[in-house]
């Protein structure tokens, strides 16, 4: 248990905010360690950007934004949801190495301790 919290205090000290990048990982390790408001106001503006970078031009952004999707819906609890936007994801680029295992990681129970009450 304890290098478990280790774990999610290093995820948290990472500086990447950014939609796009590490920021949802950090917002969800900040809740597990207890810091619920910053990673609250984070959590409370992804669903609206994510949206609308699932419609963006890049192939790579829309690629990116549905695995995110992908695992805030695991995180979530809502693993139905999850696997449609990994499987989205690929639709999109079927060589996309990270959708391709976070799919088979949700398949296999291993995004479950990213949910919230976890």
């Amino acid at each position: 248990m304890g290098e478990a919290r280790s774990a999610w205090e290093a995820a948290a000290q990472t500086r990447d905010d950014d939609i796009e990048g590490e920021g949802l990982f950090r917002a969800i390790a900040l809740l597990k360690i207890g810091q619920t408001q910053e990673a609250q106001e984070w959590l409370d503006a992804f669903p609206s950007v994510n949206q609308q970078r699932r419609t963006d031009n890049s192939i790579e952004v829309r690629t990116q934004a549905y695995c995110l999707a992908g695992i805030y819906a695991a995180f979530r609890g809502e693993d139905v949801e999850a696997n449609e936007y990994f499987n989205e994801a690929l639709n999109i680029n079927q060589s996309h190495l990270y959708a391709r295992q976070a799919r088979a990681w949700l398949q296999a129970g291993l995004l479950k301790v990213l949910r919230k009450s976890q």
